[in-house]
């Protein structure tokens, strides 16, 4: 299964109109492509460096902090999306998730998860081409660890598709000091707790 990624500046996304926002935008792209699964919110998009973002690279040890600091902030490397396990669950979540009708059928179908999210805080959801799209408050949260700001929207998100979430990937954008360690079983740790951030929220 092929992947797309899109990605704008951050200065772009606060300066729209609701009209032209990365909601709408993301919302016709999935009307258009009809995914098995899709996410939008802020984010780290590799480029052409990410070669140096690994365990043996500087990068990786400039930018695992502020993942931490901030849990909105959505990283993955392009390797670790070409895994076949994201051919049959989803990577994680964020403001905007899109879950195909493929994957609701293991939650119970589209009308059971409707339900639940009618029944939530924070959640809200509408029918996008094949899939239902879940939304976490109002505008795409970072958080600040830093700060004790959590998100709980993205928490009762989380909690609600874990069933159909990956359970573990290698994430090289992902990885515990210090550079250049070559201990496996650490950074596949952090990798999972990076995959699993939202769910205590």
């Amino acid at each position: 299964m092929s992947f797309i990624r899109m990605a704008f500046p951050a200065w772009w996304i606060l300066d729209q109109p609701p009209g032209r926002n990365v909601g709408s935008l993301t919302t016709q792209m999935v009307e258009l492509m009809q995914p098995f699964w899709a996410i939008a919110g802020w984010g780290v998009v590799p480029a052409v460096e990410e070669r140096n973002i690994d365990p043996d690279g500087k990068g990786q040890q400039v930018l695992y902090p502020y993942l931490q600091r901030f849990p909105g902030l959505n990283a993955l490397g392009s390797i670790a999306l070409m895994s076949h396990d994201f051919n049959k669950a989803m990577y994680s979540i964020n403001w905007l998730s899109f879950v195909s009708d493929a994957l609701l059928e293991k939650l119970g179908g589209r009308e059971a998860v409707r339900k639940q999210v009618q029944a939530s805080q924070y959640l809200s959801a509408g029918d996008v081409g094949n899939c239902l799209g879940i939304r976490a408050g109002d505008f795409p949260g970072l958080g600040d660890m830093d700060q004790g700001l959590t998100l709980p929207a993205f928490g009762e998100a989380a909690r609600l598709l874990k069933p159909i979430r990956a359970k573990s990937r290698l994430n090289n954008f992902i990885g515990p000091p210090p550079s250049g360690s070559n201990d496996e079983h650490a950074w596949l740790l952090a990798c999972d707790a990076y995959m699993s951030r939202f769910d205590l929220f």
